[in-house]
Parts: structure tokens; C-alpha cells; sequence
């Protein structure tokens, strides 16, 4: 594996491990206490992940500029933003289907 993908996949596993143990567990037990606070996560870990959301989509505008760096990088943002829908739109379609 190459040095900077080894380095790219080491920083992404401290933050979320970092993420993780700053803001908590978001998975309800069925104990009103403890699941107001993992209720309080969930809406942080929301906040965080709209703020990811809008910086993807922020660098994706770059998909129409000529410097070839900054071409590219909106281009892989407009890929991973698709990549985010998919996921979302398959897990809602599950979610779905286990409600009927």
C-alpha cells in the first residue's frame, strides 16, 4: 500500500476514534437517562456531519475551474458526495423495509 494512502487511512482512523470518545455512543438502550445523552450525541455527531457535508460540497464547486489541482479536487468531491448519497439512500431503503 502506498505511504500516502497508509497515511490518509491512519489520520481518518484517529478522528474517528478522536470523534468517538469525545462525543459518545449515539445507540439507544431503552434507559430514558442514558438515552437522553446518547439523544444529545446523535445531534452532535448531526452537526458534525452537516458541517462535513457542506465543506465536501463547497470544494466540489471547483468541478468547472482549469487549474488541473483544483479540477480534480471538485471532481473527487462531486464522487464522494454521490458516494454519501448512495449509502444514505441504500440505508433508508432498508430502514423502510424493516418498518412494513
Amino acid at each position: 500500500m502506498p505511504e500516502e494512502k497508509q497515511l490518509i487511512e491512519h489520520r481518518s482512523e484517529v478522528i474517528r476514534e478522536v470523534m468517538d470518545k469525545y462525543i459518545g455512543s449515539i445507540e439507544a438502550v431503552g434507559e430514558t437517562n442514558t438515552d437522553g445523552r446518547r439523544f444529545s450525541n446523535l445531534q452532535v455527531l448531526e452537526d458534525v456531519l452537516y458541517h462535513i457535508v457542506v465543506d465536501i460540497g463547497k470544494e466540489s464547486l471547483n468541478t468547472k475551474r482549469y487549474e488541473w489541482s483544483m479540477k480534480h479536487s471538485g471532481e473527487y468531491a462531486v464522487s464522494v458526495l454521490k458516494e454519501i448519497r448512495a449509502t444514505i439512500d441504500d440505508m433508508l431503503e432498508e430502514s423502510e423495509e424493516e418498518c412494513q
